[in-house]
């Protein structure tokens, strides 16, 4: 994301995913995650004053029954590892 926090505060001009690797480390699949959905599982996880995701986060066993319910997304795939990520949007 770009320098200027200003373009990203409140997560404005942000959006998120739940993004999942294959064995081969390529990119296997995504899944959106809306504004709500983030507020409702950022308390998950250790995001320190990155409030709003720019940052890549690991999918942890535990987090699995709070995203099933909040983001209605597949279940993981074992061989699979999965991340929560945020990305600017007005590139």
């Amino acid at each position: 994301m770009s320098s200027d926090g200003s373009r990203y505060f409140d997560g404005q001009s942000t959006a998120w995913q739940l993004i999942w690797f294959g064995p081969d480390e390529w990119v296997a699949g995504t899944f959106p995650v809306t504004r709500e959905q983030l507020l409702q599982l950022r308390h998950l996880f250790d995001y320190g004053d990155d409030e709003w995701f720019a940052r890549t986060y690991p999918i942890e066993p535990h987090h699995w029954p709070t995203l099933l319910r909040v983001l209605s997304c597949p279940e993981p795939a074992p061989e699979y590892n999965y991340f929560i990520e945020g990305y600017a949007t007005d590139l």
